[in-house]
């Protein structure tokens, strides 16, 4: 996901719900997957290059994200 991407993403998220906002991601994801930008394997690699930066609750949230949007 570029930068421009993202910055979208987060302007169309607020004030979606929790739910709503999964169900975005999870079609962003599954958009990303089918064109063969993003895999498991690179979904762990943000996820290591971020959760450094973020408290126990963030990863322990992050984490649940990433292992939903693998099903």
């Amino acid at each position: 996901m570029t930068y421009e991407e993202m910055q979208r993403f987060i302007q169309m998220s607020r004030g979606k719900s929790r739910e709503e906002l999964m169900d975005d991601l999870g079609a962003t994801v599954r958009e990303q997957q089918a064109r063969g930008e993003l895999s498991g394997s690179k979904m762990e690699e943000i996820y290591e290059m971020i959760s450094p930066m973020l408290t126990p609750e963030q990863k322990r949230k992050m984490r649940e994200v990433i292992e939903r949007l693998r099903v």
